[in-house]
């Protein structure tokens, strides 16, 4: 990776075709990381990263209610074959 020059290049590769601006900040904290390399310390956090325990979600109104999800495909699916035996009748 370069992130180093006067010459802003494009980049290559990848998913998607290039784009002006895209992807930008990830250039802007690599250059930082460089610059500052010698500079940067990390300090001790102790136990601050001790996992606490999980509670399971025991509470009904985060469960999901799968009649209602049932209700709405049945719905779908009963408005797409309505709908397509109403375009066969025109």
């Amino acid at each position: 990776i370069v992130v180093t020059g006067t010459i802003p290049e494009p980049g290559v590769g990848g998913e998607y075709d290039v784009q002006d601006g895209f992807g930008w900040t990830n250039g802007v904290i690599l250059d930082l990381l460089v610059t500052y390399s010698d500079r940067m310390t990390i300090a001790d956090i102790g136990d601050e990263l001790t996992p606490k325990p999980i509670k399971p979600c025991r509470k009904k109104t985060n469960r999901i209610d799968y009649n209602i999800i049932i209700m709405i495909m049945l719905h779908a699916i009963i408005f797409y074959f309505a709908k397509c035996a109403f375009t066969l009748q025109i």
